[in-house]
């Protein structure tokens, strides 16, 4: 590795923990517990899905939320062919490469964030509850038990939803 490289992946670490620390969740303490690689790769998820959720749940009008998690989708393809631009996107190629952390579950994340942008969670009939959860509860315990080294359908199964994704 060289310095550069070793600097932006500290840089990167940085970056993740510090939003995992600001978000105030009580996650930050437990993720705190996690051997260095799988705690900033589960910080690095946790991250990205903060993210998403604030653009979700922030004050601008749907259309506007829309467009910045599409763009989050272009990220989310970028981080798969290794050429990601913004730096959370950046450390998630990291993870997503050493865990085998899969594309649809990220991709389903921004799914769910964006029926609660355009207001289909405020009285959703079961199935777009259960689709709803899926996306934003058993998508990131796919990715979380990849991380934590359960990657079997056995791990699948207890983050939910089947295994699906």
């Amino acid at each position: 590795m060289t310095s550069a490289t070793t600097n932006n992946d500290a840089v990167l670490v940085d970056l993740v923990t510090q939003r995992v620390r600001a978000s105030g969740s009580s996650f930050y303490w437990g993720m705190r517990l996690l051997e260095p690689p799988r705690r900033h790769a589960m910080f690095a998820v946790y991250a990205f899905c903060r993210e998403v959720d604030d653009i979700a749940d922030g004050n601008d009008p749907p259309d506007i939320k829309i467009t910045s998690l599409d763009r989050w989708r272009i990220e989310i393809d970028g981080v798969f062919a290794a050429k990601p631009h913004d730096p959370l996107a950046r450390a998630l190629t990291g993870p997503v490469a050493e865990y085998g952390l899969r594309r649809d579950d990220f991709m389903a994340v921004i799914d769910g964030c964006a029926m609660d942008a355009r207001g289909e969670t405020l009285r959703p009939s079961e199935a777009d509850l259960d689709l709803y959860c899926d996306r934003v509860a058993c998508a990131v315990g796919r990715l979380s038990v990849r991380i934590f080294g359960e990657p079997s359908e056995k791990g699948l199964a207890v983050a939910g939803g089947g295994g699906r994704g």
